[in-house]
C-alpha cells in the first residue's frame, strides 16, 4: 500500500503508475521492480514471439530454389520486418 504525502495532483491526463509512485512518501523499490518485470514481459514477448516466427520464415525461404523466388519473398518480408521493428522499437522505448 502506498502512502501519499505532499500534493496530491498530478498534471497528466492519465494517472500513470510511475507518477504514483513519485508521490508516495514510502518505499516503492518492490513496486518499481514489478512494474520493470511486467512492462519488460509484456513488452517484450509479443517482440520475441514475432522474431521467433521471422527467423523460421527466413530459414524456410533459404531453402526456394530460385535465386529469383527467394528474392521475390525477401522484399515482401523485409517491409513486414521492418514494420514490426519499427513498430516493436518503439513501443518498447516508451
Amino acid at each position: 500500500m502506498l502512502t501519499l504525502c505532499g500534493p496530491n495532483q498530478i498534471s497528466h491526463f492519465l494517472c500513470d503508475i510511475p507518477l504514483l509512485l513519485k508521490l508516495s512518501c514510502s518505499d516503492t523499490s518492490v513496486n518499481e521492480s514489478v512494474l520493470h518485470v511486467a512492462s519488460a514481459t509484456i513488452g517484450l514477448g509479443p517482440c520475441l514471439f514475432t522474431a521467433g516466427s521471422y527467423t523460421l520464415i527466413i530459414s524456410a525461404i533459404l531453402r526456394i530454389p530460385s535465386a529469383q523466388g527467394r528474392r521475390k519473398v525477401f522484399s515482401t518480408c523485409a517491409f513486414h520486418l521492418t514494420v514490426v521493428v519499427v513498430f516493436c522499437g518503439t513501443a518498447n522505448f516508451n
